[in-house]
């Protein structure tokens, strides 16, 4: 026991002061030599939120669209209807028409 105390003993001036003066880090980021990983990631993330803001956008633009069209074209008939420009009989054709 006591060889092994004292060798222990003899090894810490050389842990604590080092007669290796090589860093553990040196050699290696902060983030454990693999930061290109960290930066694919990030490209990845940004990447993929660009990619679903772009999908929900454009689900809002195509269903937004439709149905502001088919508003403004019902709108417009009945205006139409209500100036007289149509009679019933068209009215009710072309409600029907736009709505298959």
């Amino acid at each position: 026991m006591k060889m092994i105390s004292s060798a222990l003993i003899s090894m810490v001036p050389t842990i604590l002061n080092g007669n290796d003066t090589h860093h553990p880090m040196e050699d290696w980021s902060m983030m454990g030599g693999a930061w290109w990983i960290w930066i694919v990631i990030i490209i990845a993330v940004i990447l993929l939120v660009g990619l679903l803001l772009v999908l929900l956008m454009g689900e809002d633009r195509r269903g937004g669209a439709k149905s502001d069209t088919m508003k403004s074209a019902e709108q417009l008939l009945d205006e139409r209807y209500a100036r007289g420009e149509i009679t019933e009989e068209e009215y009710k054709e072309k409600k029907k028409e736009m709505r298959k």
